[in-house]
């Protein structure tokens, strides 16, 4: 693969590259295509990547003030498509090596051309599979509690929660949705932003290669979810739940103490497969609900105006797919989440809960 394609038509270099906000991945761009391939990739070449996309170079109007300004060019130059509509616009630079873009982190974000030398340093520098770092908890192994699992639609507020819960209550905040990126699940309890600070954080090295297939590919079905396709999304999410579930048991050995989990399980057939794989006794779900227009307010506080657009209406798709605790379900309670609730509500609304369990 040469360094550099057409300049004129493709004037970013070819090679593997890398946003330190998106650090659980790395980029192979040749010419207009590129993808995205987490971490593990490299342990495990031959296995196919998570997504894939296209970049176009031209006049794409207006940058954003913060990505101008950054960039040094007041026009967006470069435009990326996601899962066939999902656009995201950037600026290279001249020498072809960056590309400044304002991201899904509704910040500022740079992907870098890397070196050989870099990629190797990133390779080394992940987190042990088995042992992911967690300085914020003191293990107490002895002291086996129990897990509740916070799910419910894009938006509810689950990892914000589980994020005071660990922080106000001494809970293990463990952010099941890192299982697909391979990355550390324990994020810190003091970040302004948990769901979005999953996505810095570290990968994970010494990944099964089984596990490593199965999360992979379910990342190649996330790009079916953005282009609509939102049928069968439960049942194929089902494989990742018995990775999730298996991971979580086997932290939750290692460190003690109760675990609040946040990851959105669609159903009640899939709840009732990780009462399955953690047995009945061991898991209670909080079901986090509310409206669609709830849903599009705290969505778009998070990606801000990423969130619009085909990224939105495939979250709005997703939305009636969610299915709330049944009255008749052992193990699982509804929280009802309105526009006007604050973060300290809903925790206050969801310890309120448990203390009835």
């Amino acid at each position: 693969m040469s360094k550099k394609a057409d300049p004129k038509k493709t004037p970013w270099r070819n090679g593997f590259w890398f946003a330190e906000k998106m650090p659980s991945f790395i980029f192979v761009i040749d010419g207009e295509k590129s993808e995205g391939k987490n971490f593990v990739g490299l342990d495990f070449p031959d296995i196919q990547g998570s997504f894939s996309s296209t970049m176009k170079f031209g006049d794409f109007g207006p940058a954003k003030k913060e990505v101008a300004e950054a960039a040094g060019q007041d026009n967006y130059n470069v435009e990326t498509t996601i899962a066939a509509n999902i656009k995201m616009y950037g600026v290279v630079n001249e020498n072809g090596t960056e590309i400044t873009s304002w991201g899904f982190s509704n910040s500022l974000e740079v992907m870098r051309w890397l070196t050989e030398e870099e990629i190797e340093r990133l390779r080394e520098n992940r987190d042990e599979f088995d042992a992911p770092r967690c300085p914020q908890i003191t293990p107490k192994p002895e002291k086996q509690g129990k897990i509740f699992w916070l799910s419910g639609p894009p938006g509810a507020g689950k990892s914000t929660t589980c994020q005071l819960l660990a922080r106000k209550n001494g809970y293990v905040y463990y952010e099941a949705d890192a299982t697909m990126s391979l990355t550390n699940p324990f994020i810190d309890i003091y970040v302004d932003n948990p769901t979005m600070a999953m996505f810095s954080s570290k990968a994970l090295k010494g990944v099964p290669r089984e596990v490593a297939e199965t999360c992979l590919a379910l990342g190649k079905e996330m790009e079916s979810m953005f282009e609509g396709d939102v049928f069968d999304f439960d049942e194929k999410m089902q494989p990742l739940l018995k990775i999730m579930c298996g991971e979580v048991a086997k932290q939750k050995k290692r460190l003690g103490g109760d675990f609040a989990v946040a990851h959105a399980v669609v159903s009640r057939k899939s709840r009732d497969l990780c009462r399955e794989y953690l047995g009945p006794d061991n898991v209670t779900f909080v079901v986090m609900n509310l409206t669609k227009s709830c849903q599009e307010k705290r969505v778009k506080e998070r990606h801000g105006d990423s969130a619009g657009g085909e990224f939105g209406a495939s979250l709005a798709k997703m939305f009636d797919l969610y299915e709330p605790a049944g009255e008749d379900e052992e193990g699982a309670f509804n929280v009802a989440v309105t526009e006007d609730m604050s973060r300290d509500d809903v925790l206050k609304r969801v310890l309120e809960t448990i203390a009835k369990i």
